[in-house]
């Protein structure tokens, strides 16, 4: 019996880097220009939203 297996694009998700304002797509939690910790697109919208940058 063959398996069938499904990806999640959750995990494939782009990161974001809110000081240099580039998107990352090699799975890096940190920018390879400054050093800032990268985020999700929706997690910087939320920052911006509820004034935590």
């Amino acid at each position: 019996m063959d398996k069938i297996v499904f990806e999640d694009p959750s995990l494939d998700e782009v990161m974001y880097c809110p000081e240099c304002d580039k998107e990352h797509y090699n799975g890096e939690e940190f920018c390879t220009d400054c050093g800032t910790e990268l985020v999700t697109k929706l997690k910087f919208y939320m920052m911006i939203e509820y004034g935590d940058y």
